[in-house]
């Protein structure tokens, strides 16, 4: 009788435990099929409130629970929390929701803004509130009050804005002004951003930023010539330039422009504390900016045929990293001490890639030194101002310095390939770093004693490799027996390969060097450095695709190594994509007599020991 109970009781259980797994299951099967969503029609997705108005409500659909969470947006700054809307509930099931708010009334001069995000599963909508100002707490200037108003350019997109009234975003009664700039900043900051009650990481010295643009304003007028003032030939002459102070402690630091009439920059308190190079740099940028804008003055049609404000795709289309290579180099007139900072390490990992190259776009800033060196420190600018769509800066200074000649804009660029050997040029040379001048080039092991560039390092068109080598005794001749590969030929057998994204992740892996896009008419300049006693030593270019070049190391020399360049015969410009794979690509090998890479020796097996003293 027991063992008989014992079997049943076995059986039912088997039977619930089954029922359990399939009921699971099919529970399971069935929350997985469940998107929890929300819906919010366009009407609701942003509030404008009057002053006074204490209720308010939000429309929603929710196919689960939700939450929600109310933030003060009105000065981005530290401190996010909202006391002027509290919500009756913040959390619920789901269902078609009508969500009260309760608002406290604005009895400020000053409109106030916040956002109520609501969140159901992955689902997430934000809703964005704006309360106006009190309208009888409002002021309002007379424009005849305030100086030199007529020479501020108002940008169309504040057409609808009131700047006279103490409650617009940027007004007039939160401005300062120089001889050259307005600086605007926005509610939060009160009357003074450098006041004591402004939180000290939102704190501002705007008598400071003031006196600094003006230093960079003569900077990139009376040295750099980017704008010709004082003919009627620049907006300059009408409008002073403008900056816009968010009070905000995400970082911003944009300079360009408005309307193709003024330079303008955006900034949060960061980049001004103290004041430095980020503002040169934005300042410089809106000096870019007016380029095209004075053009357009002077009858250009087109904005976008000038001033290189295209980029180098097919159709103008991408990006310009001439925009931040010259914007570095404007900014280190001022302060020439920071070339040798934390962009350098950038630099050396990607100076065999083009000079334009987006990925060192904020590192390749020494070329514009050689240019000065060679022409003064206006070449620059002449450049920014004589560029027509669709040349590159090169294509540029080719047609503007070398009469147009290829060879020539060659010739001039491998010279400046073996100056960075030291960085021997006017200026840059009194900061350089021991550490800057520390170049490496990945070569590999190829058959006949050669060794074969690597992918990771080998030179796109204007990009050039430095290679260490070991320097021989005093009187030895050094050789290096070049040749040039074919476009897209096959990696050496122990090359990784590894490609990287801008990032400088690893992308994938490559077999073979990168295909040009057709453009095979390959080409180099190639030939030895040498530090003797402390100074460059620069021996004769070569231009063979195969050819011998050769060096005899004097008495006193230190260093060693050899230029390579990539130098095709139809140069292209190089458009901004992100994508290593389609960058041009010029491999070559290299054998070398009296010489080894920096650190390789060779032993002969065959020769007899003898006796040295140490």
């Amino acid at each position: 009788m027991k063992k008989l109970l014992c079997k049943e009781l076995l059986f039912a259980l088997s039977i619930f435990c089954c029922f359990f797994i399939a009921f699971s299951s099919c529970s399971d099967s069935e929350d997985e099929s469940i998107i929890l969503q929300l819906t919010l029609d366009s009407s609701q997705q942003s509030k404008t409130l009057f002053w006074d108005e204490t209720e308010a409500s939000v429309k929603f659909s929710a196919t689960g629970p939700w939450t929600a969470t109310v933030e003060d947006v009105t000065s981005r700054a530290t401190d996010s929390s909202c006391t002027w809307i509290k919500l009756p509930r913040y959390e619920g099931e789901a269902g078609e929701i009508s969500l009260p708010m309760l608002l406290q009334k604005n009895d400020s001069e000053n409109y106030r803004e916040a956002t109520l995000v609501i969140v159901c599963g992955e689902s997430e909508v934000t809703v964005h509130i704006r309360q106006e100002a009190n309208p009888n707490a409002v002021l309002t200037l007379n424009s005849a009050d305030i100086k030199d108003f007529d020479k501020y350019y108002k940008p169309i997109e504040f057409s609808n804005m009131n700047m006279l009234r103490s409650d617009a975003r940027w007004s007039w009664w939160r401005m300062k002004q120089s001889e050259h700039f307005f600086v605007f900043w926005e509610p939060g900051f009160g009357n003074d951003p450098g006041a004591e009650s402004v939180p000290e990481v939102l704190r501002v010295d705007i008598d400071d930023l003031l006196a600094k643009a003006e230093q960079f304003y003569r900077t990139n007028i009376e040295t750099l010539k980017f704008a010709d003032t004082g003919q009627n030939k620049s907006f300059l002459d009408k409008y002073k330039m403008e900056i816009y102070l968010l009070y905000q402690t995400e970082w911003l630091a944009t300079g360009s422009g408005y309307d193709n009439t003024i330079g303008a920059l955006w900034v949060n308190p960061s980049t001004c504390q103290p004041v430095g190079s980020t503002i040169a740099h934005e300042i410089g940028h809106s000096f870019q900016y007016q380029v095209s804008c004075d053009k357009m003055l002077n009858g250009e049609a087109d904005f976008s045929q000038v001033g290189f404000r295209y980029g180098y795709g097919s159709s103008g289309e991408g990006g310009n990293g001439f925009w931040e290579q010259c914007a570095q180099w404007q900014s280190f007139q001022d302060y020439p001490a920071e070339l040798f900072g934390y962009h350098v390490d950038v630099w050396k990992a990607n100076y065999h890639r083009h000079f334009n190259h987006e990925w060192m776009r904020y590192a390749s800033y020494w070329l514009q030194y050689y240019w000065a060196q060679k022409h003064g420190v206006d070449v620059v600018g002449n450049v920014w101002t004589q560029s027509r769509y669709p040349e590159d800066p090169l294509m540029t200074y080719q047609r503007l310095y070398c009469n147009n000649d290829l060879q020539t804009l060659y010739t001039e660029l491998y010279g400046y390939a073996t100056r960075m050997v030291t960085y021997d040029m006017d200026v840059v040379r009194n900061y350089v770093t021991e550490t800057a001048c520390n170049y490496t080039t990945k070569m590999y092991d190829a058959a006949g004693g050669y060794y074969q560039v690597g992918y990771a390092s080998c030179p796109g068109t204007t990009g050039f490799n430095i290679i260490p080598l070991n320097v021989p005794e005093a009187g030895t001749t050094v050789k290096a027996n070049f040749a040039g590969l074919a476009v897209g030929c096959a990696l050496a057998e122990e090359d990784p390969g590894t490609t990287l994204d801008a990032d400088g992740n690893v992308a994938g892996t490559a077999t073979a060097y990168n295909n040009n896009g057709g453009n095979t008419a390959a080409g180099w300049r190639y030939g030895f450095v040498a530090i003797v006693n402390g100074a460059p030593q620069y021996a004769s270019m070569n231009k063979e695709n195969a050819g011998v070049v050769s060096y005899t190391i004097p008495i006193g020399t230190e260093k060693l190594c050899l230029v390579v360049m990539g130098a095709p015969v139809q140069y292209k410009s190089h458009p901004w994509n992100d994508d290593e794979t389609d960058d041009e690509q010029w491999p070559y090998k290299v054998k070398f007599e009296g010489t080894d890479l920096l650190g390789n020796f060779s032993i002969d097996e065959t020769a007899m020991p003898k006796d040295i003293t140490l």
